[in-house]
């Protein structure tokens, strides 16, 4: 039986080349140290660092400068011969910044206000990469605590992850479903969902969707797909031309594969089923007290018949819908519905959106995907 720890990963080669390249280098103005005794080269700029802070934690630069004597490691130490990595250069400064951090930078990260989280999601990925595991735990626990409720946390963070690269963005979701894979600790992932369908709402963009759809499949996110596809749907609504001449509608240019578009399609069919049917079914009972349960349902079919056709609007979005439900009921006329329980309503209306958000994916999928 295997009983390997699932966060533990068997360890990478490191592919670098110990060379020079053709265009002009630029020293680093941060991390270019005069007693550094290892040049490293990224595009067109040199870090010049100390090696044993890069051997520390078991990392993989530990196996890359363990090589025989003689070796082309053994002479990094000039602009001329320098260790070629190909990461990004604010990776790199990022790992340069931890590994010469003083203990305050450390207890900087733990508060909103001064956490560098464009760094540490770079230190994320780097020490990830490299091997670094207490650099990528500590990265790991600074994320998780700032972003558990993206739409709560500080300006600064909310502006880095919607107009970070998507490309920054999936790395870190894969590297977390990587590294929580077989554990029962997924929240680095959930967050980093969150914060993706945030940054569609947020910037009313939804980028490479094709791409994207496809990442969350490849990585089994289920839930995550859901949200895509409805996101997708809510974008694509009410803009389809007319033919002309005709009483039909083109259909949307998605430009996706044949299978994500009928997804689109069979979601659009499904949610059409579920929102009819729920306008026309009112809840028949709540929590409320048993005595007054009766004149509480009479009173809540009535609200709902009388204000259903509020929720027929231009944009098809019932999760919207439910939650503008949730604000009307709370603006009651206590005159008016003052025999209606509002606490329950609410209550139930809070749980059918909890509902519909964790089946979306259901409307798009099918049940074995």
């Amino acid at each position: 039986m295997d009983t390997e720890n699932p966060r533990k990963r068997s360890r990478i080669e490191v592919h670098s080349e110990i060379r020079g390249e053709s265009a002009p280098a630029i020293r680093d103005k941060n991390y270019y140290l005069a007693d550094g005794d290892c040049v490293i080269r990224i595009g067109n700029i040199l870090f010049k660092v100390h090696r044993f802070l890069l051997v520390r934690d078991s990392s993989a630069f530990a196996d890359m400068f363990s090589m025989p004597e003689g070796s082309a490691t053994q002479n990094m130490a000039t602009d001329e011969d320098p260790i070629v990595l190909h990461d990004t250069i604010d990776e790199f400064r990022a790992l340069c910044w931890i590994i010469y951090a003083l203990p305050m930078v450390y207890v900087n990260q733990m508060d909103a206000l001064k956490v560098e989280i464009a760094k540490i999601t770079c230190l994320y990925l780097i020490a990830h990469k490299y091997h670094f595991e207490s650099h990528e735990q500590f990265a790991r626990k600074v994320i998780i605590a700032h972003c558990s409720d993206i739409k709560d946390a500080s300006p600064d963070i909310r502006t880095h992850f919607t107009e970070c690269f998507p490309n920054h963005l999936e790395s870190l979701l894969r590297i977390a479903c990587l590294t929580e894979s077989g554990s029962n600790d997924s929240s680095l992932s959930s967050i980093l969902q969150d914060i993706w369908v945030f940054r569609m709402y947020d910037t009313k963009r939804f980028q490479n969707p094709s791409q994207t759809l496809s990442l969350a499949q490849s990585l089994g996110l289920r839930r995550f797909l859901g949200r895509l596809y409805y996101f997708l749907l809510r974008c694509t609504w009410g803009h389809n031309p007319s033919i002309e001449g005709s009483t039909a509608y083109l259909r949307t240019d998605l430009n996706l594969p044949l299978e994500q578009r009928i997804a689109v399609y069979e979601g659009y069919w499904s949610l059409q089923q579920y929102w009819s049917n729920f306008l026309n079914a009112p809840p028949k009972t709540f929590q409320c007290p048993v005595l007054r349960r009766h004149a509480c349902d009479r009173v809540w079919k009535g609200y709902f018949s009388m204000h259903r056709g509020d929720f027929n609007q231009r944009i098809f979005d019932p999760l919207a819908f439910l939650g503008q439900m949730e604000t009307q009921v709370i603006k009651f006329n206590e005159r008016q519905y003052g025999v209606l329980s509002i606490d329950c309503v609410i209550t139930y209306l809070r749980q059918k959106r909890k509902e519909l958000e964790d089946t979306l994916a259901d409307h798009f999928l099918p049940q074995n995907l």
